[in-house]
């Protein structure tokens, strides 16, 4: 299953225990790997909401 087209912070691999997320931490270089859920639809909802977390982050510095 390729789902990285639409997680836009690096790729997603399926592991025996789920899916899991790669993502470039911020201000630096290093990569680190988030458990997005068990199945296709629990890390569809996962990257949902940290797709919007991140959004929500980046309005509140706009504000500033």
């Amino acid at each position: 299953m390729d789902l990285s087209d639409i997680w836009v912070y690096g790729r997603i691999f399926e592991t025996t225990s789920g899916f899991q997320g790669e993502f470039f931490t911020p201000n630096d270089s290093t990569i680190s790997l988030i458990h997005l859920g068990y199945n296709e639809k629990e890390a569809l909802k996962m990257m949902q909401r940290l797709t919007e977390q991140h959004m929500y982050i980046l309005s509140l510095k706009e504000l500033q």
